[in-house]
């Protein structure tokens, strides 16, 4: 039976500022995320998902929550109360897996860092914690996405007797929009 199987460790891969329509998922005669799309054909993919606001954290809140952000500029979810209902890290957790938020940009950005531990997430992994050396900088805030790949793998092989939920927030694709020197530019 399905209840006596090990739950089904998750990881979320949400794309700053990017649209569908710009990836090889969205169009697979684009080249642009491959590797992205060799992960799609072994997971689930949300083929219609709007942000409700322009903005990560807010965005954040409604991805993670399901429920609208406080619509004012300031990232009060990462106050104490912050947010009103349970966040899915929180869930998953209170069914024993473990949850960890990484990204490149720096820890201390909108509060990232309180808002994360506030939705309950376990673990926060951001550039403060990663190694630098080898990795661009992609703009005025954050390394390049690559910079969370071994921390990720380390953090997933830590407890393996429990299932996990990682979140993984890109960032090479917010504004500076500076492409990492070695990756292959397509016009």
């Amino acid at each position: 039976p399905l209840s006596e199987q090990r739950p089904p460790n998750i990881v979320l891969i949400l794309l700053e500022s990017i649209g569908t329509k710009n990836t090889t998922l969205g169009d697979p005669a684009l080249p642009s995320t491959p590797h992205l799309a060799a992960l799609a054909e072994r997971g689930l993919v949300v083929q219609d998902a709007w942000a409700v606001v322009p903005h990560t954290s807010k965005a954040l809140v409604t991805t993670l929550c399901g429920t609208w952000p406080k619509m004012v500029s300031e990232i009060r979810e990462a106050q104490i109360g912050g947010l009103t209902n349970r966040c899915l890290p929180e869930l998953l957790g209170s069914l024993g897996y473990r949850t960890a938020f990484f990204q490149t940009a720096r820890e201390s950005f909108e509060y990232r860092a309180e808002l994360t531990y506030r939705m309950g997430f376990d673990f926060f992994g951001a550039r403060d914690k990663v190694r630098r050396t080898g990795f661009d900088k992609v703009n005025y805030f954050g390394i390049e996405d690559r910079a969370m790949i071994e921390p990720g793998l380390k953090w997933t092989d830590e407890n393996i007797d429990r299932p996990f939920f990682a979140t993984y927030l890109t960032l090479t694709s917010h504004h500076d929009y500076i492409v990492p020197e070695d990756f292959p530019k397509i016009d």
